[in-house]
């Protein structure tokens, strides 16, 4: 009976436990903890897809494409830690873009299907939601490497938790990105971070 009740006690204590970048201020993260939620957090996703070749090449190829809210504080805070030096957002300028801006990067794309002309990206990218219009992208850069971040404009447009959920879908030559993410989970501080 004893076991029992400690084991009831137990679940409970794990269950109501709440993640570390709730817990402790962002200073005091470790750079495992703040790797954690630059790749696998509410704000971060991979997705693993296969791509057909270009031509004259034979095969898939596998490739592991990572999603994230960049404007959302928990990254930049975690950004700050690691020293990410690929952001298109310098830290004057992030406060100022994520004003006008939700931005999402992706990275790990295969270099030729960022190709020179970005802005054709940004006419296939689209924020969905259930039950209203999507938010189209309003322009996109790639950085040195084939990272892509694409700007969507908030005004007109504010998400809240109530829409639920957010999927980034970003229809590319060969495949598409899809990448849903659930909006109770970004909140951070008693806000909304994206």
């Amino acid at each position: 009976m004893k076991r029992a009740a400690g084991l009831v006690l137990m679940a409970t204590v794990c269950l109501s436990a709440g993640e570390f970048w709730d817990e402790k201020r962002y200073t005091e993260l470790t750079e495992k903890q703040a790797q954690h939620l630059l790749t696998k957090s509410p704000w971060a996703r991979s997705q693993h897809t296969f791509l057909s070749p270009r031509a004259g090449s034979t095969g898939m190829i596998s490739v592991m494409v990572h999603v994230r809210f960049e404007t959302a504080l928990p990254v930049r805070q975690a950004m700050a830690i690691v020293r990410v030096s690929d952001l298109p957002l310098t830290s004057a300028s992030a406060q100022s873009v994520g004003e006008k801006y939700y931005v999402v990067g992706i990275s790990g794309l295969p270099r030729h299907l960022t190709g020179p002309a970005p802005y054709a990206l940004s006419e296939e990218a689209v924020l969905k939601f259930k039950g209203r219009a999507p938010i189209r992208a309003a322009r996109s850069t790639v950085r040195p490497g084939g990272r892509l971040f694409l700007y969507f404009p908030r005004e007109g447009s504010p998400i809240t938790v109530e829409d639920g959920a957010v999927e980034v879908e970003v229809k590319l030559p060969q495949f598409t990105i899809q990448q849903t993410f659930r909006l109770k989970d970004m909140v951070y501080h008693d806000k909304l971070e994206l």
